[in-house]
């Protein structure tokens, strides 16, 4: 009876001149750890193979077997099997992922180096590598990579945003904003992504801050998405001007998007933090009356459920609680928590009792209850006077 191993060995001998891609991976895969070829110098047998009998068959469909190879090329610096192995894909697409790889493993040296052996170096693959330097905060080697691709012309809007991006994190604004010049005077125009990072960077400096990046990407044609909205609105906090949740919410309504469960949540909880009951009032109507968004996340009934109550509407709070539980979606202790404080607030504490009575008897939502839910209940008997209620509770 032959071994794995001799089996193993007798494929080798009886390779043919032109093996297939599905014989190549077949083959090398006999080289992987626990495999009959595996050798104990990680990978080097894979490495000998490659470039013995498959130098030009491409493996772009398996990239356990790229890494494989292309480690081995690496550790032991050939670069002549790292060249081959690149150069066998079929475009740059293929190229580009083994770099990330090596990018998502924080293996900067390794995507460098495959960099460096691709027969070409593209946009796409200039902006693989320097999203790996950004985000391991190697702004030395990224500011080097940037000056080589714009020498080349190998530089698109995503390489400038990728480099705001970069300083906005390390906190640094105004080098973010020089990139916004650099990349009009290299003939590109910003996107909404590039201006949708500099305005959530703006809103925690202040409106006043926030609101001239909006001025400016009004300025260069470009309109808010809902991601803008959303952050716009995120921005709007209880101390902030009325004109700011006023103007963030005009600039909703000229959105010409779908609204989604996001954005929808993002008004609620806006409206709420400044007290507008007006624009929460009529937005929410707006939304009604459209019927285009169908509602099915629990943490939207949470604030939908949150923003009927700060109306004293227990109506609609009411039928959003029994639309969400007919479409069995199970409340979190957050929503649970929005519903009773949305009718004990409006004069039903006994409701929120018995809710909360609902959720413990039966097993799958006993957890949902906790000592802050019971506050709502308790709070609202005390300021009934009512504290024979309050101590039954």
């Amino acid at each position: 009876r032959f071994s794995d191993r001799a089996v193993a060995d007798a494929v080798l001998q009886n390779l043919p001149a032109n093996p297939t891609a599905a014989l190549a991976v077949a083959v090398l895969r006999l080289c992987l750890p626990g495999a009959p070829l595996a050798s104990q110098d990680e990978g080097m047998a894979a490495a000998k193979l490659y470039g013995k009998h498959f130098a030009n068959v491409d493996l772009s469909q398996d990239l356990q077997l790229q890494r494989l190879v292309a480690d081995v090329a690496i550790a032991s610096s050939r670069t002549d099997v790292l060249e081959k192995l690149v150069r066998s894909f079929p475009d740059g697409v293929s190229r580009a992922a083994l770099v990330k790889s090596y990018a998502s493993d924080r293996h900067l040296d390794g995507a460098q180096r495959v960099f460096e052996a691709c027969p070409e170096q593209d946009t796409c693959l200039y902006n693989v590598l320097l999203s790996a330097y950004t985000v391991g905060r190697d702004m030395a080697s990224a500011e080097k990579l940037l000056s080589r691709a714009s020498a080349t012309g190998a530089v698109d809007v995503a390489t400038y945003n990728t480099m705001i991006k970069a300083h906005l994190r390390l906190g640094d604004v105004g080098r973010a904003r020089a990139f916004v010049h650099t990349m009009r005077s290299s003939g590109l125009a910003p996107n909404s992504v590039t201006f949708n990072e500099l305005i959530d960077a703006a809103a925690a400096k202040g409106g006043a801050a926030m609101w001239e990046v909006v001025d400016e990407m009004e300025a260069c044609g470009l309109k808010p998405n809902s991601i803008t909205c959303s952050i716009l609105l995120k921005s709007v906090q209880q101390r902030s001007q009325p004109r700011d949740i006023e103007r963030a919410l005009k600039i909703v309504e000229s959105v010409d998007v779908a609204m989604d469960e996001v954005l929808l949540s993002s008004i609620c909880e806006a409206c709420i933090r400044t007290n507008r009951s007006d624009l929460l009032a009529r937005h929410l109507e707006r939304q009604s009356s459209a019927k285009g968004l169908q509602v099915k996340s629990v943490h939207t009934y949470g604030s939908l459920i949150r923003a009927y109550g700060f109306l004293s509407d227990l109506d609609a709070v009411w039928a959003t609680w029994r639309e969400m539980m007919a479409q069995h979606i199970t409340p979190t202790c957050i929503t649970l928590g929005c519903m009773v404080e949305a009718v004990a607030n409006n004069g039903q504490p006994e409701a929120g009792l018995t809710l909360i009575h609902q959720m413990l008897a039966h097993e799958e939502t006993r957890s949902l209850v906790n000592a802050i839910i019971y506050c709502s209940v308790l709070k609202a008997f005390s300021h009934r006077k009512r504290f024979d209620q309050v101590w039954a509770v």
